[in-house]
């Protein structure tokens, strides 16, 4: 595992145009959302006809409407990633300062739930 991809606690994810106009009443910014992420791996090269609604392959929509995908995860809480988080090696091998930080972004302000009310009304006319 690349330490450096090891992704954890609330991501500011910006957003495309077409990412703008999906989400537009929905979140609080028409440039970024911020979600929590709990990841070691990278989308590096999106599907096929999939549209990017993030940038850095973070969010996509596929051109038939039917597939929504997040790098991060608006379904999880603060207290969801901590409790992932204590087993996870990568997270034991730092330091205390490391650690302090990284929960520091884990409890940070985060738009799940608008982006799950997105998702829910998106899922609906699917």
């Amino acid at each position: 595992m690349d330490n450096n991809k090891f992704e954890v606690g609330v991501m500011p994810i910006k957003l495309t145009s077409d990412g703008s106009s999906f989400f537009t009443s929905y979140l609080p910014s028409t440039e970024v959302y911020k979600i929590q992420e709990f990841h070691e791996r990278e989308v590096k090269t999106p599907g096929k006809n999939f549209i990017a609604l993030a940038e850095e392959n973070q969010c996509f929509i596929n051109a038939a409407n039917t597939i929504l995908t997040f790098q991060g995860h608006p379904e999880m809480s603060a207290e969801l990633t901590r409790l992932l988080l204590k087993d996870v090696p990568e997270y034991m091998g730092r330091n205390a300062a490391e650690k302090k930080a990284l929960e520091m972004k884990i409890d940070s302000r985060h738009d799940g739930m608008a982006l799950w009310k997105r998702i829910v009304e998106w899922a609906g006319k699917a």
